[in-house]
C-alpha cells in the first residue's frame, strides 16, 4: 500500500514540476530615467540593457531575480572664479563647465501573478499562448558617478580638468507588468513595462563635487526580450 501511495505521490509531483518552467533570457529597451540637474527638474532616454532568469508556477505565479545597466550624462555652464592651488599652481583660474556622468547597475528581484482569467484560456485557443504578469520589485541599485570640472588658467589661457569619481547604492521599490508570448515549448517572447517610484540611499563611498544625484528618483522603462525555457 505504501509503495501505491508513493508512486501515486510521485507522479503528482513529477506532473506539477512539467506544468512549471524556469526560464533564462534577455531584455533591452528604453529606460526614463526623472532626477535633477543643477537643482532643475530633468529626464535622460537610456537604452537599458538586461538579463533575467524567472521561475513561472502553475498557479499563475511567477519569481523574477533579473541584472539590467543604463547610463546617462550631462553638464552645464559655470560662472565663478576660484584661487587654485592645487590644481592651477596658485595661479587665478576659472570653472567654466561642468560635467556629469552616472552608470547605473540594479538588481532586482520580484513577485507577480497572471492577471489573464483561466476560464479565458480554456475558451479562447490564441489565449493559451498568452500570460501578463503583474508584481511589485525590490532590489538594489548602485551608481558609479564619475563629475570633471573644466577651468581656464587666467594668466596662461590653459584648460584642465579635474575629476572626482564616487559610488551611490540605493533601495529600489518598484511595480512591473510582464507580457509573456508563449512561441513554442522552449521558447517566449516577453515586453515589460515597469516603474521605480522610490530609492532610499543606503551607503556612498567618494567625494561628490555637485552632489546632483537625488536619493528620490523615478525609473520608467520599456522593453522587449526572448527567453528560452531550461
Amino acid at each position: 500500500m505504501k509503495k501505491y501511495l508513493f508512486a501515486i505521490a510521485l507522479l503528482s509531483f513529477t506532473g506539477a514540476a512539467y506544468s512549471q518552467s524556469f526560464n533564462l533570457g534577455i531584455r533591452t529597451g528604453m529606460n526614463r530615467y526623472y532626477t535633477k540637474m543643477n537643482s532643475n527638474d530633468a529626464y535622460y532616454n537610456c537604452w537599458n540593457k538586461e538579463i533575467a532568469g524567472r521561475y513561472e508556477t502553475n498557479n499563475g505565479l511567477a519569481y523574477e531575480i533579473s541584472l539590467s545597466n543604463f547610463s546617462w550624462k550631462d553638464g552645464y555652464g559655470l560662472t565663478r572664479n576660484q584661487w587654485g592651488q592645487d590644481n592651477a599652481g596658485g595661479n587665478t583660474y576659472s570653472d567654466y563647465w561642468y560635467q556629469e556622468k552616472n552608470n547605473h547597475f540594479v538588481l532586482n528581484t520580484s513577485v507577480q501573478y497572471d492577471i489573464i482569467c483561466p476560464k479565458i484560456k480554456e475558451h479562447c485557443p490564441a489565449m493559451k499562448r498568452f500570460s501578463n504578469y503583474m508584481g511589485i520589485t525590490v532590489g538594489l541599485m548602485k551608481v558609479y558617478t564619475k563629475e570633471t570640472v573644466s577651468y581656464i588658467i587666467e594668466e596662461t589661457s590653459e584648460h584642465r580638468d579635474r575629476r572626482s569619481y564616487n559610488t551611490n547604492t540605493n533601495l529600489v521599490l518598484g511595480m512591473i507588468n510582464t507580457l509573456v508570448y508563449r512561441h513554442s515549448n522552449k521558447v517566449s517572447f516577453t515586453a515589460t513595462i515597469g516603474a521605480n517610484a522610490m530609492r532610499i540611499p543606503t551607503l556612498s563611498y567618494g567625494y561628490a563635487m555637485q552632489n546632483n544625484l537625488s536619493d528620490r528618483n523615478t525609473t520608467i522603462n520599456t522593453s522587449i526580450g526572448i527567453q528560452y525555457k531550461l
